[in-house]
């Protein structure tokens, strides 16, 4: 006979909000990662349609990243009681709001439209939180968006300032770069004071 195991439904609930979160984690990246491979460029592209190309693309990763800090904060004033994570959360959602409309005006100036909703990883991570709640909300939103997201934002624009052959890509990559660090300097040290 199998003894029985103690019920502790906090540590359930966790544990199977670990697990889906890993599932729909790691399906976002394969989904990425898809994505990715599939895109073709046909032989003998012109160098000034790949800039474009690259232009457009890094344009539709910035979009979705400003998007996810917006629908993800507008979830953490929702979902929070932490005055600190909820003023962090409406900077979020003021600074990432403007950088996202100075984005769309960019793209129409390229015959680009940007996208109006985050792409399916930050789907999926939104998806994850909203099954939280109380301090371990908190704690993931900070870690997951606030250090995650920002740091692969700092990533990307730094990456879009020495790739880019797009000059008002670059000065947008230049103008979000600063700001963009100050919030994952922030969340960091959010972070620190959950511990």
């Amino acid at each position: 006979m199998i003894p029985a195991i103690p019920s502790c439904p906090g540590r359930k609930a966790r544990a199977h909000f670990l697990a889906f979160a890993a599932l729909v984690l790691a399906f976002a990246g394969a989904g990425a990662a898809w994505s990715q491979g599939t895109a073709s460029t046909p032989a003998g592209t012109a160098r000034q349609e790949r800039g474009a190309e690259q232009a457009r693309e890094m344009m539709e990763d910035l979009a979705h990243a400003q998007l996810a800090e917006v629908e993800s904060a507008r979830l953490a004033l929702e979902k929070t009681k932490n005055a600190q994570v909820r003023s962090f959360a409406q900077q979020m959602i003021d600074e990432h709001q403007k950088a996202y409309e100075e984005l769309q005006q960019l793209g129409r100036s390229k015959q680009f439209t940007v996208p109006k909703e985050t792409g399916f990883q930050h789907k999926a991570i939104a998806t994850a939180l909203r099954l939280l709640s109380g301090d371990f909300f908190d704690r993931q939103y900070i870690r997951q968006v606030g250090i995650n997201d920002h740091r692969r934002a700092v990533d990307l624009l730094m990456k879009l300032q020495q790739t880019s052959t797009d000059s008002e890509l670059k000065a947008y990559a230049a103008r979000q770069l600063p700001i963009v660090e100050r919030h994952l300097a922030m969340a960091r040290d959010l972070d620190r004071q959950m511990k």
